[in-house]
């Protein structure tokens, strides 16, 4: 007989120590539980409550073949630079094995769009444009290009709320802007039969600070929005919602990516069925996420991205976009496209992953995982559309105060490290050297519309491990002035320190770049060994030429005798960090 979930508890407690084995149990920045073991008790399947791929509400797949019809190769360029570099760096991305273009701020006239593809045969690739505050302009030229040529298809990319979001402007009222997007939508139909022009692109949300049911929250209401506006310019709803593809974030950590692609289907789903069109399956792409990309040790991003571009493929995107590890640092390089498309080439050709309909099915943890995130989404979304839908929430304060609430309790995970950046908040190496290169564009599609009626706050973009790469780079900058930071790591005695104490506080202010000294510096840090403690006296000796931390937890005793910090597993790496940095740069 097979061992039970008694025998795992029992086995488990024994290793905790007599514990219990629920204390594993964590929970997601949403608040999703998830549990140390799942069994058929945790997620019952009987009636297959998550159906089937390619029948609503499509939280398996949108397609009946599920993921082993493949998914495109998206790759991203910014055309707003050298359209000649431009053209010749898309070439090169299709002689490598990419099958969808995604063209940032294309050129809004038939010359400069045929000259920027120029050499590309269009029925061959996936077209998707993503036109900045000219969009009419683009979808006018490239209706000129390919009207009537078979085959031709992808997206024009019309997001007027996404537009606002991101740039905080919007030359026409946005109830204007989502009306002529669907009579454009209308027009274009008889014209680029192979084309979806509307895109809801939800990753601006993500970029800026938003949780995973945050960001599905806000997708679903652009998607009705959209809905909205088509079904009054005559669309039935079926048709509409054909119309629309959306785009989401993942960043990389591959189960919740899955769940997330998973739950933005299942409630996009509902949506539709409550709509009058429950059989309307979601056109997804994936785009991994920009916020999870770090400027220090960005090799570490390839890592990043093979995980997302994992999740997005296991979890059913019809298109992946992978953002190249060097994205942060510089305007991406050859080096960086080529490892774009590679990691999605060898996740499609060599690892069998479309070979399974549904890589995750039967998983009772991805099944409650699903089923938690779209619970939370969805009402998250019933909050928004209660507060007059996605343009009432970024007219207002809604959608800003929803995501700069879970960026602020992200951020201060990171910088307690509950969570931890590779590279940044742990495992830093002081003496990295930076890549070099063009810097880095701010994130497309990002420029302010000329002459704008309507201005908001626009959700800016924010990297995890900014805050962090900042103190590096004061750092960088005291090292650059001769007087790189150092601490002195000393046991209570006032010797050199040595054992795991010393190693956690060598790793923690080598977050920002401060190396062990050689008995000069101007800081030292306490570290006790087992058994050891240090004393008042011995800090209030050591304050008088020097400023001290202690790595120990916070004690009041300490603090009244002159500790001016304590390094700890919860201790917040900007505060005492950049009191370290403070008292280098007041020095120098």
């Amino acid at each position: 007989m097979s061992p039970g979930r008694t025998d795992w508890v029992e086995a488990a407690t024994r290793t905790l120590r007599g514990a219990d084995p629920q204390t594993l149990t964590v929970r997601t920045p949403d608040g999703v539980r998830i549990a140390p073991l799942y069994t058929e008790a945790d997620f019952p399947t009987d009636g297959d409550p998550m159906g089937f791929p390619g029948l609503a509400h499509f939280a398996r797949h949108s397609r009946p073949q599920g993921s082993t019809a493949g998914w495109e190769i998206r790759q991203a360029h910014r055309c707003d630079a050298d359209t000649s570099a431009t053209n010749r760096a898309i070439l090169d991305d299709l002689a490598h094995g990419v099958d969808g273009l995604l063209l940032y701020d294309p050129p809004s006239d038939p010359e400069g769009l045929a000259a920027l593809l120029d050499g590309v045969h269009p029925e061959m690739v996936g077209l998707h444009l993503r036109p900045g505050a000219d969009w009419e302009d683009t979808v006018a030229a490239a209706r000129s290009l390919w009207r009537g040529r078979p085959g031709v298809g992808g997206t024009l990319g019309i997001d007027p709320l996404g537009r606002l979001a991101r740039t905080g402007t919007l030359r026409t009222d946005p109830d204007a802007a989502l009306a002529t997007a669907a009579e454009v939508a209308r027009e274009v139909q008889a014209d680029l039969p192979g084309f979806r022009t509307v895109t809801v692109d939800s990753t601006v949300f993500a970029d800026a600070g938003a949780t995973d049911a945050l960001e599905i929250a806000l997708a679903l209401a652009g998607g009705v929005a959209h809905l909205r506006a088509m079904v009054a310019a005559g669309f039935e709803v079926a048709g509409a919602g054909a119309q629309i593809e959306f785009t989401a974030s993942v960043g990389p950590d591959q189960f919740a990516g899955v769940a997330k692609l998973r739950a933005l289907r299942r409630t996009w789903g509902r949506v539709m069925e409550a709509s009058g069109a429950p059989d309307t399956p979601m056109a997804l792409h994936a785009v991994t996420s920009w916020s999870m990309l770090t400027r220090r040790d960005p090799w570490v991003n390839m890592l990043r991205t093979t995980l997302a571009c994992f999740s997005a493929a296991g979890g059913g995107a019809q298109a992946v976009t992978v953002t190249p590890f060097d994205a942060a640092v510089r305007q991406p390089s050859e080096l960086g496209r080529r490892i774009a498309r590679n990691t999605e080439s060898i996740l499609a050709l060599e690892t069998h992953l479309p070979r399974v309909i549904d890589p995750g099915g039967g998983s009772w943890y991805l099944d409650d995982l699903t089923e938690q995130m779209s619970q939370r989404a969805w009402a998250l979304f019933g909050e928004i559309e209660a507060a007059g839908g996605l343009t009432a929430a970024l007219l207002g304060s809604l959608a800003s105060t929803l995501v700069s609430d879970r960026r602020a309790r992200q951020s201060d995970d990171y910088d307690h490290r509950r969570r931890l950046i590779t590279g940044v908040t742990a495992f830093a190496d002081p003496s990295e050297e930076l890549l070099e290169g063009p810097p880095a564009d701010p994130r497309p599609g990002s420029d302010p519309d000329p002459d704008p009626i309507v201005e908001i706050d626009p959700l800016l973009p924010h990297r995890w491990a900014q805050p962090f790469e900042e103190l590096r780079d004061r750092a960088d900058a005291l090292a650059r002035h001769g007087t790189p930071p150092t601490v002195d790591l000393i046991d209570p005695a006032g010797e050199v320190a040595s054992g795991p104490s010393r190693d956690a506080a060598a790793e923690f202010f080598a977050v920002a770049g401060i190396s062990p000294g050689d008995g000069e510096s101007p800081i030292v840090c306490i570290c006790p060994g087992a058994g050891e403690e240090p004393t008042p006296a011995t800090v209030a000796e050591l304050s008088a030429a020097a400023v001290v931390f202690v790595a120990a937890q916070p004690d009041p005793g300490l603090t009244a005798a002159g500790a001016a910090g304590f390094i700890h597993p919860e201790a917040s790496l900007t505060e005492v960090l950049g009191r370290a940095l403070d008292i280098w740069e007041a020095r120098s």
